[in-house]
């Protein structure tokens, strides 16, 4: 086929597509138009009478500062999460708790931010880590992790805290468990994990 055939079939082509196409919407144009409801009330008059059932829900959505510290709380149950699960691994490598959270190797920056992450006590057979509130609207977390012994097995019992309301004060520590079904966070904080 030689090039000005080519050409000649490519521009019916075209010519076929914008002959359909106006076709179509000449089409739908003269389709006759749907008939509106004709409205029985004035908007004025539905709106004195809207039942609290027909009006939508409206969603509130928390301003910008709220979602920051949101965010930054979540962080810091993350972080003192990921450090807890770190001594544990650390205390079977070595047979004790690390008494400084750089010796752990997590990656997550101990200073400056909205906490501060610290050891808060350590002993034999238990580890506080906590994630102290740098400003006044954050709550403050501890993560424990307990060594129980249960017959010549080393198991470990982890409890996540926060404060009940936003505090710069840490977490009181937990009470010892016995056994893992005894966990809990002591006075003024509630479990998180």
């Amino acid at each position: 086929m030689s090039q000005r055939s080519a050409w000649f079939w490519q521009s019916v082509a075209r010519l076929s597509i914008a002959a359909i196409a106006s076709s179509l919407l000449v089409a739908c144009i003269k389709l006759p138009p749907i008939p509106l409801p004709i409205p029985t009330t004035s908007p004025i008059d539905d709106t004195l009478n809207a039942t609290p059932a027909r009006q939508a829900p409206v969603a509130k959505m928390p301003d910008r500062q709220t979602r920051t510290f949101a965010m930054a709380e979540r962080q810091a149950q993350t972080a003192v999460n990921s450090f807890i699960r770190a001594q544990s691994a650390y205390f079977l490598e070595k047979g004790e708790f690390a008494e400084d959270l750089s010796d752990l190797g997590v990656g997550i920056a101990l200073e400056p931010g909205p906490y501060r992450y610290q050891v808060d006590y350590i002993d034999r057979d238990e580890s506080h880590v906590v994630a102290i509130a740098q400003q006044p609207d954050l709550r403050s977390y501890l993560a424990s992790v307990f060594v129980l012994e249960e017959g010549d097995a080393l198991n470990f019992a982890m409890l996540t805290c926060a404060t009940n309301e936003p505090s710069r004060d840490l977490p009181e520590l937990p009470p010892i468990p016995k056994e893992r079904k005894d966990l809990r966070c002591g006075p003024g904080s509630v479990r998180v994990n």
